[in-house]
């Protein structure tokens, strides 16, 4: 998990780091939070994510879909411009969303994907079911411009 972890804490010095015991250095990621926000543009909602996703987020991620598709947007875009980690039930959450996808299910999208999660999604296939774009907004500009 250390070694997973590290990378989001590449600012402290190798000095500070080697103070973290690893019962501080759990304490310190599990007091993370998870948070997310839903908005709407039109006929697209976009849920931004902040934080650590894991199992611990499944269920607030799976509610804010299901909120979402009550609305029938024509596209749900998953925001992940601030989300640093994202581990193997955090995966499992949106491909199971994904499976269950219908013809009448908004598209998914995942936006600002960071590269470790990229590979993560393209590895495990859910290429097939969700688009990946780098930006939020670049993206509901473009898709306005279509529907137009």
């Amino acid at each position: 998990m250390f070694a997973l972890r590290h990378q989001y804490y590449a600012h402290l010095s190798r000095e500070k780091l080697a103070f973290f015991s690893r019962a501080h250095y759990i304490r310190f990621v599990m007091d993370m939070k998870f948070e997310l926000e839903i908005t709407t543009h039109s006929s697209r909602s976009v849920i931004a994510l902040v934080g650590d996703i894991s199992a611990d987020a499944g269920t607030r991620i799976r509610d804010a879909y299901d909120q979402v598709c009550r609305e029938r947007p024509n596209a749900i875009i998953f925001d992940f411009a601030e989300v640093r980690y994202i581990n193997s039930e955090g995966v499992a959450i949106f491909f199971s969303l994904a499976r269950n996808m219908t013809e009448t299910s908004p598209k998914m999208v995942f936006a600002a994907l960071n590269p470790n999660m990229q590979s993560i999604i393209k590895i495990v296939g859910l290429t097939d079911f969700v688009h990946m774009v780098s930006d939020v907004d670049a993206w509901l500009k473009e898709s306005e411009q279509k529907q137009s």
